[in-house]
């Protein structure tokens, strides 16, 4: 895959007998394994057979499926949140102790269950019911951790995804998810919990503070990573639409003429992509007024955009965005009856009527 070649060399004999002894014994592994499901057996003791069998095969999702079982049975302690158990007086003694102490016990039990799904993901990174799990487990250690803790869990994971999408795969579509929901739970720790520290979090760290420098290190390596530009918008928007800073008064700026040159480059290597093209299209018809370029300011940036993509299109008619880009420019410079005349496709004539309709709505 990727150019790696496979050996051309037959396994020998022994290395074949070998082979069918490893595949007989994860055989009996997992039929042992369903067959104690099936009876419903929930003993935590299987935890490290199950662990096995899936870093072997980490697609198997019933044994992913049978682990979220043991672990719910096992954590059949009722859950207080950290920060509800303050509010109500709880200090570890009597009965809440015994409450504090059973999440304390199920918060070791699952960051142990996060090492045995990072083993999964190291043989498969892509493996749909292994995110799905760690999702799960990051959920209930967040639920039953107090709030002093939770902020460091969530950072911690990001620096997971961090690490697998920059020495890993970049464009692994189940990580950026997974990462995008763990930014949501960033988001709810730094604008929730006590005051104190939503405050101290607020001013250490915002979603696009953790953004920005890694999408465009990831863009920078890989103009065409799709991914990397969709999860670069969104932080463009965040910050754009934020309400001015409640610490400092002073809102966040995004330099948008170098988003859009650097947009450009991803452009000029995939003049087709429908996804670039929604990204820019966003930033001029959106993200420019939204940034407080306005006027002639903004009317210089719309002139740069025609200039560049004008002979793109011209250079190479057969490719679409190009010339929806430069008629887009037309368009909002005010010079609607240039942007019509420009192009002759029935397709893109479709296309671009649907466009002139939402660039209408937005005046």
């Amino acid at each position: 895959m990727h150019g790696v070649k496979k050996s051309a060399i037959p396994p020998t004999a022994q290395e074949l007998e070998q082979k069918k002894k490893q595949v007989d014994s994860f055989r009996s592994l997992i039929n042992g394994l369903l067959a104690k499901r099936e009876q419903g057996n929930m003993n935590p003791k299987i935890l490290p057979h199950i662990g096995i069998a899936l870093k072997y095969n980490p697609e198997h999702y019933t044994l992913w499926n049978y682990r979220r079982d043991i672990l719910t049975d096992s954590m059949s302690q009722p859950v207080t949140e950290g920060v509800e158990a303050e509010a109500e007086g709880v200090d570890g003694e009597g009965e809440g102790g015994g409450v504090e102490d059973a999440n304390v016990s199920a918060v070791a039990t699952l960051t142990e269950e996060l090492g045995v799904i990072e083993a999964a993901l190291a043989k498969n990174p892509k493996v749909y019911s292994a995110w799905h799990h760690r999702r799960w487990v990051m959920d209930h250690i967040l639920a039953r951790s107090g709030a002093e803790d939770r902020l460091a869990i969530v950072h911690k994971e990001l620096d997971l995804c961090k690490k697998l999408l920059t020495k890993g795969d970049s464009r692994n579509f189940h990580c950026w998810n997974h990462r995008r929901h763990v930014l949501t739970l960033l988001t709810r720790e730094t604008q929730g919990g006590r005051e104190r520290e939503r405050e101290t979090a607020a001013k250490t760290t915002t979603i696009p503070s953790i953004d920005m420098p890694l999408t465009l290190a990831l863009i920078e390596s890989d103009f065409t990573n799709h991914s990397a530009w969709h999860q670069r918008r969104l932080a463009i928007q965040q910050i754009l639409t934020e309400r001015e800073s409640e610490t400092s008064g002073e809102r966040e700026t995004v330099d948008m003429e170098f988003e859009l040159d650097n947009l450009m480059s991803g452009v000029s290597m995939e003049p087709d992509s429908e996804g670039l093209f929604h990204i820019w299209y966003w930033l001029v018809s959106t993200g420019l007024s939204l940034s407080g370029c306005v006027g002639a300011e903004a009317e210089g940036v719309l002139e740069t955009q025609l200039e560049t993509y004008m002979p793109l299109y011209e250079d190479e008619p057969e490719h679409r965005y190009p010339l929806l880009m430069a008629k887009t420019c037309l368009f909002l410079l005010g010079r609607q009856a240039e942007a019509d005349a420009l192009g002759a496709d029935q397709a893109m004539n479709t296309h671009w009527r649907l466009l002139r309709k939402d660039l209408s709505s937005r005046q």
